[in-house]
């Protein structure tokens, strides 16, 4: 065999080992990087208490039991909703005053955050003979 179809055999033979090997690894997509971060979660050791309205009551401790699985070493515990404690669940955006109360009850020496629990989008699908549209007021 002449010495040039060897090169070019051995040129293009490396060249589909390259193109095999990167085709057995590829990238990750984005979204799935994303999912393993949010994956990761940082456990603590104690109980968090919770204070609920009514309107929500059991809704932590569902959290508290998926939060378990991962972080047997941390409890959520659910307080009704006049207890204090050092994270309430409310169920309207709090005005300052909320705030402000919040912050002598229940956190006199830090700072109160306030962060939307339950800000997920929800769709709903209907199917009434006649029925034209849907209002739904806040």
């Amino acid at each position: 065999m002449p010495r040039n179809v060897t090169t070019i055999r051995g040129i293009v033979l490396a060249s589909f080992a390259v193109v095999l090997v990167a085709a057995c690894t590829p990238p990750m997509p984005p979204d799935v990087l994303a999912a393993r971060a949010e994956a990761q979660v940082v456990c603590g050791a104690g109980e968090v208490k919770v204070s609920v309205p009514s309107g929500f009551a059991g809704s932590m401790d569902s959290v508290g039991v998926a939060l378990g699985s991962v972080c047997p070493d941390e409890t959520v515990l659910e307080l009704p909703e006049a207890e204090p404690a050092p994270l309430a669940l409310v169920d309207k955006t709090p005005a300052q005053a909320d705030i402000d109360q919040f912050k002598i009850s229940n956190c006199p020496s830090d700072p109160v955050v306030v962060v939307p629990a339950f800000g997920y989008p929800v769709t709903m699908a209907y199917n009434v003979v006649g029925l034209e549209g849907l209002v739904m007021t806040p």
